[in-house]
């Protein structure tokens, strides 16, 4: 229910108290009382019908009232078509009803029309979808979220849609093989690469057709997506966001082992015995590597509701995780191993900020490089944070992330007056 919906709600009992103290109190006639009574529920029911309206159009999360002059924040949710599977995605944003797209037929509620061609639902189609001539992206600038991983959904990010109240709408995705997105079989190891992750975000901003102004934002694993997209100089990318990234998973390896020595004692010795042993499933070891998640993961306990969805998906979906990445954070045995992304940080040429926590997984030395070699970035460091700031300082993040919005011109706020800090 919506914050409408709930409003409405209240008002109604209020009437209905209203209608009580005018008809208890007050001597009058029998057929004058029940035409009030009758009155005051007519009222009660179309109180309750418009309020019902009001929360369709609220859209999820409701914010209903109050924002953007009376325009409530939607989601409206769908595929993309890619090759022979789909891509999942959800625009948040302001003035988007809530619905579904689905193949080529179904309507969103937008008050604007309808979407369809162009969108296959299993994969069956490729094309844009168009609402009011805007596209998803309204006309405005979009903000593209790249969920981490490999083989996470976009649940743990579900946060950054607080930016759509902002003016900006919202994207965020499941990429291929996890979360709402299709499921492949029967492939080989060397089918989950990068470049097909790189592909497939391409494929999503023409599909969905906002590829002509947006910011992406990419966390951890996707902020090294973002930034080779970033480098092929796109020409409507109007900024990039690199948060809790390695420049290259050899650094990533070589800074677990740091992090694995200052471990309390005794907890890599039974990390270490168990990885030998091949008994990583063993509860022993699970509750080992508990240790390093709540110091370089995240700090919160318990974990927020976001990230537990995202973590549940991927512990009953670990195929692409386990074939790209390996069986945890750090032991790294997958495709990945040995990719990096610093040789072509030096080919973005649009403003990028660069986030990590003080106590990340991503190191300081696996993000400084970051810094160094984009011609025109920023690093912002948050000193309460692991590897998910967004969710560990969310006031800040929020401060943060608008700031640069901001200073990019994604937003319709007057950048003079924002504090990044």
């Amino acid at each position: 229910m919506s914050f409408v919906s709930s409003f409405w709600g209240c008002l109604c009992f209020r009437v209905v108290g209203w209608v009580g103290c005018l008809v208890v109190p007050v001597p009058v006639p029998a057929p004058v009382l029940a035409l009030a009574l009758i009155a005051g529920l007519v009222l009660v029911l179309v109180l309750v019908w418009v309020g019902g309206w009001c929360g369709v159009l609220g859209g999820e999360g409701g914010l209903g009232l109050g924002v953007g002059g009376g325009v409530g924040v939607g989601v409206v949710r769908g595929v993309v078509g890619f090759g022979g599977w789909s891509t999942w995605f959800r625009v948040t944003g302001l003035g988007l009803g809530s619905g579904s797209v689905g193949s080529g037929s179904g309507s969103v509620g937008s008050g604007s029309g309808s979407v369809g061609s162009g969108l296959g639902c299993g994969g069956s189609g490729s094309g844009s979808v168009g609402l009011g001539g805007g596209g998803l992206g309204g006309g405005g600038c979009v903000l593209v979220v790249v969920h981490g991983g490999p083989g996470a959904t976009h649940d743990y990010l579900l946060p950054l849609s607080v930016f759509a109240s902002w003016g900006v709408r919202v994207v965020h995705y499941d990429q291929l093989g996890g979360g709402g997105s299709s499921r492949v079989e029967g492939v080989g190891a060397g089918f989950w690469r990068p470049e097909l992750f790189l592909e497939e975000l391409d494929n999503l901003l023409v599909g969905l057709g906002v590829g002509s102004d947006y910011v992406l934002f990419g966390q951890s694993w996707g902020g090294m997506l973002a930034a080779v997209h970033a480098s092929r100089r796109p020409a409507g990318l109007r900024g990039l966001v690199i948060a809790n990234a390695p420049v290259s998973y050899p650094v990533w390896r070589a800074e677990m082992e740091v992090l694995r020595a200052q471990l309390p004692p005794g907890v890599d010795e039974v990390l270490r015995r168990h990885e030998a042993a091949g008994t990583t499933d063993c509860d022993e070891y699970q509750q080992a590597v508990g240790v390093f998640y709540g110091r370089h993961f995240c700090r919160l306990d318990p974990y927020p509701g976001p990230l537990m969805s995202t973590l549940l998906e991927m512990h009953s979906n670990p195929a692409v995780y386990h074939a790209m990445n390996g069986p945890n954070e750090f032991t790294v045995t997958g495709s990945l191993r040995d990719w990096s992304v610093r040789d072509v940080l030096p080919d973005i040429r649009v403003p990028t900020l660069v986030i990590s926590g003080r106590h990340d997984e991503a190191t300081s030395a696996a993000v400084r490089p970051f810094r160094e070699l984009i011609p025109c970035s920023g690093w912002t460091v948050f000193e309460d944070s692991s590897h998910v700031p967004h969710l560990e300082e969310p006031d800040r993040f929020v401060r943060v992330l608008g700031g640069f919005l901001d200073s990019v011109g994604a937003t319709a706020r007057d950048s003079s007056t924002v504090s990044g800090g």
